[in-house]
């Protein structure tokens, strides 16, 4: 049975902590099933490989369907709001998310790790520019759409 405001055994913050932290697992599980059945991928900078036999792929499926089932409970028992999730809200962290991260990649921040060579300078920064670039360009796209020329319409 669902309770309500005040006959819940959590205030709100903690409801609302506990709502964020099993929306998170849930993401991450239903994550993990897809993997499941996914043998291998190769990408530019980046390779997946499902290295498990398949017994023990049967088994984390169970265990994930165990969990989800738990989550379901703890929804119902704590009446945790379910939450919609855009598309345009993951581009939107997306987007900002990877314009942070390069940020840091440029010469200028790489001297962080020791002695940045010259002529990285004008190598990395201009492609890193250009990636921003292009996030920006995805981020316009998915808030008003771009013309055939890549400019905003």
């Amino acid at each position: 049975m669902a309770h309500d405001g005040q006959n819940s055994l959590l205030n709100d913050a903690q409801k609302s902590s506990l709502t964020v932290t099993l929306r998170l697992l849930e993401e991450r599980i239903l994550e993990l099933k897809r993997l499941l059945h996914q043998s291998q991928s190769s990408y530019l900078l980046f390779r997946f490989e499902n290295d498990l036999p398949s017994d023990r792929l049967d088994q984390l499926e169970q265990l994930f369907d165990q969990i989800l089932e738990l989550i379901g409970k703890a929804k119902e028992k704590f009446n945790l709001a379910e939450k919609t999730n855009t598309l345009s809200s993951y581009l939107q962290a997306f987007t900002n998310y990877f314009w942070s991260l390069l940020m840091d990649e440029t010469s200028a921040k790489l001297a962080r790790y020791g002695n940045v060579k010259p002529g990285l300078k004008a190598e990395l920064d201009p492609l890193i520019d250009q990636l921003i670039e292009q996030l920006q360009m995805i981020d316009r796209c998915q808030r008003g759409g771009l013309g055939s020329d890549g400019v905003m319409e």
